[in-house]
């Protein structure tokens, strides 16, 4: 079934339920969802927030995603940059037709290696990264989504049709850093050559603080009024934790399951690219700064020692990792784990450190061993534990105060960047006050009447806190990491949104790299520890 052009005419003229009907036993009958291309999702989507839709929908989504992603969104633009002078640029070095390589499209468009394209297939990459590549490939879902039972099902229900489960963090990472960090599977690696050849280089992932700066098209729970068939909601997407779902902090979620989810992938695709080598590493799994800076005497590094391998020889790329000490500080101290826990986490990065730098260019087969190790132990102990925490406040400010350490200790700049990014996000929140009506809402009434005025209010009062929230999280970074200049030092502040050209400013990015020195960075970590009222270690204890 074509859903385009039936579609809009069976919201037009209430034909719905029938197509609904229809769609489930296509939807049963076929086996593998497909890419559709997001014409149908914008027709719904592209909303103003002052138009007069169905409460319905309203009370859980905003339906301006669409024109967000559209006219904000530097996503919308991913295909077409390899149209541009800088994408062409690549191609011709590498001797790839980029706007049609696989390599180059499974990011840069709705194409992966493991969907098979559909018939439209032009038109579905022409968009770029585009809904179904965070929500996945719709065709089964196109119409079935627009149910009123569809939130009542489980997030394995949906995923069984190729939806996504973005509400929770773990898997909404997966998905983002599929592209972010990469997918062997999928067929989205960026490697040396590409560097080589021009490609940016891909800075480490931290999605609260990217997604805010994208800017965010989504709200979380805790930000929307009371829900129709709330209580079923609540209980397929957070199980034994629905009761308590509007009072977690979603911020810090993100951080500490998020983060952890893009260090698993970051090792998975090392793993992956060391197994599948057929003679040294891909140098893509090095840090780039360990062969990429300036000869300087005195030098820092010669100053700060070679802890544990062989001067000059490259390190690898540990900027996923530098979170982790942080969250087992603070997640595991809670549950009596916390040196059990640390002592084995040394012994896995000395282990992966050994089969980097044990001979020159490492030992692939040593560092495919050592990097899924880690990725499953990250799995099976850390990630439960913070699944289970309770993500409220005093968490928030004894992670922050581990973050803070963590930072003032970091050696490399990707690993500084994305322990600020997080500290970015953590401060951000802690800066806002959720709206107390959206966090113990009342019911909604039944009658359709009230129900319209109920959700129409509830959307004011978004909107009122959204403006106010803004301005609260930006005056609070500017008065600790902007006055710390970490901001700057690190680069904090991404070339997001579509005014400004990731080109106009990667000259400017790269000097800020290598420029990176840890003693200025502690430095400027004492300065923001004082701003913050705290001390090394604050809020929690050795």
């Amino acid at each position: 079934m074509s859903g385009r052009p039936i579609s809009r005419l069976a919201w037009r003229f209430g034909w719905l339920p029938v197509l609904w009907a229809i769609t489930a036993s296509e939807a049963m009958a076929q086996a593998t969802p497909l890419f559709k291309g997001g014409a149908t999702c914008t027709f719904c989507h592209s909303r103003r927030l002052e138009d007069d839709v169905r409460p319905f929908h309203r009370d859980l989504i905003l339906l301006n995603e669409g024109t967000i992603l559209r006219d904000l969104d530097k996503h919308a633009l991913a295909y077409k940059v390899l149209e541009g002078p800088l994408g062409q640029a690549i191609g011709r070095r590498l001797g790839w037709k980029v706007t049609e390589d696989q390599r180059c499209l499974s990011c840069h468009a709705n194409l992966r290696a493991d969907v098979a394209p559909v018939e439209n297939f032009g038109q579905v990459v022409q968009e770029g990264v585009g809904c179904e590549a965070c929500h996945g490939p719709g065709s089964l879902y196109e119409l079935l989504h627009q149910r009123p039972d569809w939130r009542t099902k489980s997030p394995a229900e949906k995923a069984a049709l190729g939806m996504v489960d973005v509400r929770n963090p773990i898997e909404r990472v997966r998905q983002c850093a599929s592209c972010h960090v990469g997918d062997a599977q999928q067929g989205k690696v960026v490697t040396h050559e590409m560097y080589a050849a021009g490609h940016p280089p891909l800075p480490p992932f931290e999605a609260a603080a990217f997604a805010e700066q994208m800017p965010r098209h989504w709200r979380y729970l805790c930000e929307k009024g009371a829900l129709q068939n709330e209580a079923k909601f609540l209980e397929v997407n957070f199980g034994p934790q629905a009761s308590a779902a509007r009072q977690q902090l979603p911020v810090l979620r993100e951080v500490l399951l998020g983060d952890l989810m893009a260090a698993i992938s970051a090792l998975r695709l090392e793993s992956k690219l060391a197994e599948q080598t057929d003679g040294g590493l891909d140098l893509v799994l090095f840090d780039c700064a360990a062969c990429h800076h300036e000869l300087r005497y005195p030098s820092w590094r010669q100053q700060r020692g070679y802890q544990g391998y062989v001067p000059g020889r490259p390190v690898p790329a540990d900027s996923y990792l530098a979170v982790v000490p942080a969250v087992i500080e603070v997640v595991a101290k809670e549950a009596g784990q916390r040196d059990m826990l640390l002592e084995q986490w040394e012994a896995m990065k000395r282990k992966r450190l050994e089969a980097f730098t044990g001979r020159p260019l490492g030992d692939p087969a040593g560092v495919a061993t050592a990097s899924s190790e880690i990725a499953d132990w990250l799995e099976k102990h850390l990630l439960p534990l913070c699944q289970s925490a309770g993500a409220d406040s005093l968490l928030s400010e004894q992670l922050l105060a581990r973050l803070v350490d963590s930072l003032h200790d970091a050696q490399d700049y990707a690993s500084a960047r994305l322990l600020g990014w997080t500290i970015w996000a953590l401060v951000g929140e802690q800066a806002v006050r959720y709206p107390e009506a959206f966090r113990n809402p009342d019911p909604l009434p039944a009658e359709a009447e009230a129900l319209q005025e109920r959700v129409s209010a509830d959307l004011s009062l978004w909107q009122e806190y959204h403006q106010q929230a803004t301005a609260s999280r930006q005056a609070a970074r500017q008065a600790t990491l902007g006055r710390a200049e970490l901001d700057r030092q690190l680069a904090l502040v991404l070339p997001a949104g579509q005014k400004v050209e990731l080109t106009e400013r990667l000259a400017e990015l790269l000097e800020v790299s290598a420029r990176f020195d840890p003693q200025r960075l502690r430095q400027s970590v004492g300065q923001l520890r004082e701003m913050l009222g705290g001390s090394p270690s604050a809020g929690t204890s050795r």
